[in-house]
């Protein structure tokens, strides 16, 4: 493995939680594997090979829930148009810098490598010809079909059922969610969790049907912890207990069970 690639992996490492930072110095030696990343590819981790879809859900979860992530964490929770091409993402970035005046600016030329970057994680290849072996190969996070390429370089960000996300994986979302967002709140609304920024709706681009189907089921997949009520026209998420009491890794752990 090349230099470039290992400066790569540890900064996909990092930023999906695989990997922890020890310190503030980003040297070789203050980094350390997390207990999610031995959870999920330890020796004796539930997923070693990648396997499961919910690892790549997690994943996707832990790396567009990030503010710092600038670029994935603002086209999944702000971005609100179905379609977009490279150039227009360029240009609302830019956009986004120049409201900023404390950013660093950035050039054209770098944004445009990122949108490639971004794109071509979610996105299968078109193959061609010539293309040589490596290039051929693609992110599996393109499996969870969220960025779908349409003509001459446009793409759809498009809302739907994810029958691959498993109820684990979606309640360790809507629990962090409600721990970041309104951690005082021992109520949730339905249309919070469908639309609000850093929500499990906006990040995983869930449609109405699917995530109205998994709340209905919110009670059973929660051991109880959170319960749907419907009352006077008015429905909303229950928390049975604070919030910060319930543990989001043990949700995490029942997507493998």
């Amino acid at each position: 493995v090349g230099k470039n690639m290992v400066f790569s992996m540890r900064h996909w490492s990092t930023s999906t939680g695989v990997l922890d930072l020890i310190g503030n110095q980003r040297n070789k030696n203050n980094f350390r594997i997390s207990d999610l990343g031995h959870f999920l590819f330890g020796k004796m981790g539930c997923d070693p090979y990648l396997e499961n879809p919910n690892t790549l859900w997690l994943l996707h979860w832990l790396l567009a829930s990030k503010p710092k992530r600038t670029l994935f964490y603002w086209l999944f929770n702000l971005y609100n148009q179905p379609s977009f091409n490279k150039d227009k993402l360029i240009n609302d970035i830019n956009n986004l810098i120049a409201n900023h005046e404390e950013w660093k600016q950035v050039s054209v030329n770098t944004i445009g490598r990122d949108i490639d970057c971004l794109i071509n994680t979610y996105t299968s290849k078109t193959l061609k010809k010539k293309l040589s072996h490596e290039d051929t190969i693609e992110c599996p996070f393109a499996e969870l079909g969220l960025i779908t390429a349409q003509k001459q370089g446009e793409y759809l960000l498009k809302r739907d059922s994810r029958n691959s996300l498993g109820d684990g994986i979606f309640l360790y979302a809507l629990v962090e969610f409600w721990k970041n967002y309104y951690s005082s709140a021992q109520t949730m609304t339905f249309e919070k969790v469908l639309h609000a920024e850093g929500s499990p709706g906006k990040i995983f681009c869930l449609d109405e049907s699917d995530l109205d189907n998994r709340i209905l089921r919110l009670e059973d997949i929660s051991k109880g912890d959170l319960e749907w009520s419907q009352s006077a026209g008015m429905g909303q998420i229950i928390a049975k207990k604070e919030i910060n009491l319930l543990d989001s890794f043990d949700c995490i752990k029942r997507a493998y069970r």
